[in-house]
């Protein structure tokens, strides 16, 4: 009995068992994967543009698909008044003569542009020496005229239109318009004086890479007419943008226009420079060792003489794109003129990036 009570105690079942448990044993090895599950959903897929097609691979979005061809404009010969460029994609630039621009334009290609040529582009912002009130162009701020008024009192000269800050300058991207118009004399004789147009501006995208050892000329137009005394033109905008390389060896002018002097005959007070324009680089290999001028015009000449009539006007603001126009001269009380003040220069931007997604 007393055997018995043990060997419960110990945990056996006595005659019911073989005899008492072991220990557990080792975990044996994985069994064989199971077969696959079934497939999933397909997911449902993206919509495209405007245009309810496919959506476009981002490299093509800002240089096209090249359908355009060659885009060729030999030493020698002249192209003008080419527009709605942008609509276009072309496989390779390349001017060796002049191509000649109105508006506010964009040049796409897949491969190369390359210009040994000139690209020159129309200014579009300001009056250009007609009666209608200065254009804004990117300025904050249209420039304003000079006063006018009877010989012997002070007559202040017409401010200057307000430039982008650098900020926006950097940002800016050149679809609406190119710098600021200049402002202009005031009344006299019936007429205003000829004020400077603001410059145009131009978008260069580019697959492959971009050479400029020619020229590209977008510079705010030069202030002249018969009353003398008005503002220069605002600079234009040149976006140079390469997914590959951009090389500078030649010019890109996007400066201010000059103002006009003074005249005893007219009793004008010198006009203001425009102010410089912006010249943004944008690929992420860069060489611009040639000339990017976005300097403010200069005023215009003071020549004191004596006023032949009895009218006088105070010279006109300059017109502003980055850089701030500068302020027209004073007429003072005794009849003699006072100098207009500057304006201010552009910007000149490199950033060494892809552009791709950045139009």
């Amino acid at each position: 009995m007393k055997h018995l009570v043990a060997l419960l105690a110990a945990g056996c079942l006595g005659l019911l068992a073989v005899g008492c448990s072991g220990s557990d044993g080792a975990a044996g090895s994985d069994g064989a994967p199971g077969p696959a599950g079934p497939p999933g959903v397909a997911g449902s897929s993206v919509a495209g543009g405007d245009g309810g097609g496919t959506a476009p691979a981002a490299d093509l979005r800002p240089y096209g698909d090249g359908s355009g061809g060659v885009l060729t404009v030999a030493m020698g010969t002249t192209k003008e008044d080419l527009y709605d460029l942008g609509l276009q994609s072309f496989s390779s630039v390349l001017i060796d003569g002049t191509l000649t621009l109105g508006g506010n334009q964009v040049i796409r290609s897949t491969g190369a542009v390359t210009i040994t040529g000139a690209l020159q582009l129309g200014g579009t912002a300001g009056p250009g020496g007609s009666t209608t009130p200065a254009g804004a162009g990117i300025a904050y701020q249209t420039p304003a005229p000079g006063a006018g008024g009877p010989v012997g009192t002070f007559l202040a000269g017409g401010l200057g239109g307000t430039g982008v800050n650098d900020a926006a300058a950097s940002y800016f991207r050149p679809t609406t318009g190119g710098g600021g118009g200049s402002g202009y004399s005031g009344l006299i004789a019936g007429g205003f004086s000829g004020a400077g147009g603001g410059g145009g501006s131009i978008l260069i995208l580019a697959r492959g890479p971009v050479s400029i050892s020619g020229t590209i000329y977008a510079p705010g137009g030069d202030a002249g007419g018969a009353v003398r005394g008005s503002g220069g033109g605002g600079g234009g905008i040149v976006v140079l943008a390469s997914a590959t390389s951009i090389t500078v060896g030649g010019t890109i002018l996007a400066n201010g226009g000059n103002g006009d002097g003074s005249s005893g005959t007219y009793g004008s007070a010198p006009g203001a420079g425009g102010g410089g324009g912006i010249i943004y680089l944008i690929s992420p290999t860069i060489s611009a060792a040639g000339t990017l001028n976005v300097a403010a015009g200069a005023p215009g000449a003071l020549v004191q003489q004596a006023i032949l009539g009895t009218a006088a006007h105070a010279g006109g603001g300059g017109g502003a794109s980055a850089g701030n126009g500068g302020r027209g001269g004073n007429v003072k009380a005794d009849q003699s003129f006072e100098a207009a003040l500057p304006a201010g220069a552009g910007r000149v931007v490199q950033a060494k990036k892809d552009p791709t997604l950045l139009f």
